[in-house]
């Protein structure tokens, strides 16, 4: 399961919910591919992780070939 419900609401038993996420299944494993959107929602304030690389990639002093944003917990 990639996501299970929002907090706080109640969701009906085999419901669909809308996570912006492009995937497929094939013999029984589950590929992300995608996203409709790159805007993640984290605390109420929309966060843009492109942004965040390109802020990265722009520092001085340091030869990045490659910069990915990963939000965690």
């Amino acid at each position: 399961m990639v996501f299970s419900g929002y907090v706080g609401q109640s969701n009906q038993e085999g419901a669909w919910i809308k996570t912006g996420d492009f995937a497929y299944i094939k013999n029984q494993h589950l590929f992300l591919v995608g996203r409709e959107s790159d805007r993640i929602i984290v605390g109420g304030i929309n966060v843009y992780p492109t942004a965040i690389e390109s802020l990265i990639m722009d520092i001085e002093g340091d030869d990045y070939e490659y910069c990915d944003c990963v939000l965690t917990k």
